[in-house]
């Protein structure tokens, strides 16, 4: 049994839908972001052999996500409004992978994963407003709730120490965040978010 810590980064792309209900009537939309947020991440877990070829690991992630956007506007020559956002994404997650060596020899090995995890995701947003000379802060909710997603990447080890992945998360269960209702009659759209995920890391193996 080998412990092994890494580190990752790569893009999420979101595909979100949105429900409207408003006077018993319903809408409903999809519109996909790609690429929306940039990740960077840490694992740690062990890895385990059955036979050369075919092998187990269990271990525990941590992902950020961010994004950020700036706009400016001008409504009149005296009036300039500056805003910039800071979306962020904090995922946590316990997984199990399949490992499978497709080629190996005395320094390198090639192979591939394949697993599932199960974890918590909660996003939100900050958003700095500044209209002549006053600067306003708000931070709003997106959505949080556990995820199930499918594990699937590609592994280069070298040394037996040093491990490359290409990996992808592909999600199963969405994040869902209704806003509050602030009048009566008013709409109330509900969106889903499910982030897919692709890596690049890194690994040391003990």
């Amino acid at each position: 049994m080998d412990f092994f810590v890494g580190i990752n980064t790569g893009y999420s792309a979101s595909f979100i839908k949105t429900i409207t209900t408003e006077q018993q009537s319903t809408q409903t939309s999809n519109t996909t972001n790609a690429p929306s947020y940039i990740n960077v991440g840490v694992q740690l877990g062990y890895s385990y052999y059955l036979m050369e070829f075919i092998g187990l690991r269990g271990y525990i992630d941590y992902n950020y996500g961010f994004k950020h956007d700036r706009t400016q506007s001008t409504e009149t020559q005296q009036q300039t409004t500056n805003e910039s956002t800071l979306g962020y994404a904090n995922t946590f997650s316990a997984n199990v992978d399949v490992l499978l060596n497709i080629f190996s020899s005395d320094s390198i090995a090639f192979g591939a994963y394949a697993g599932i995890g199960l974890g918590y995701s909660a996003m939100s947003s900050t958003t700095k407003s500044n209209e002549n000379n006053a600067t306003t802060n708000t931070t709003t909710q997106q959505g949080s709730g556990f995820i199930l997603p499918i594990n699937l990447g590609l592994s280069l080890t070298a040394n037996g120490h040093h491990r490359f992945e290409l990996g992808f998360k592909i999600p199963t269960l969405g994040i869902t965040y209704t806003p509050p209702t602030t009048q009566a009659g008013d709409a109330n759209p509900t969106t889903t978010t499910r982030n897919f995920t692709t890596t690049i890391g890194y690994s040391y193996i003990f």
